[in-house]
């Protein structure tokens, strides 16, 4: 009876714990890849709102840097606005 255990595929082998195990392994699986599947979709649905805004935020980011960089000069070298424009221009 020992060698004819020994010779039966896996499948038969595997007790109920195993089984278990592998139910669970596979359902956190299908969870992940739905999970996935949701976010892919919202991204296709969405990509000009989310891009949009990425890039408007990116634009606020620039201008007050650039508002910075003009009080700065301003305060630096006593300038007037024009020649301000001028400087963080060229920068």
């Amino acid at each position: 009876m020992g060698k004819l255990t020994q010779l039966r595929p896996f499948v038969f082998l595997a007790g109920v714990n195993d089984l278990n195990m592998h139910k669970k392994i596979y359902q956190k699986l299908l969870f992940y890849l739905s999970l996935l599947g949701v976010a892919a979709s919202i991204l296709a649905g969405f990509y000009d709102v989310i891009f949009g805004s990425l890039f408007e935020f990116c634009h606020l980011i620039f201008e007050v840097v650039e508002a910075g960089l003009d009080g700065f000069i301003t305060h630096l070298f006593h300038t007037e606005k024009r020649e301000t424009g001028i400087i963080v221009f060229y920068i």
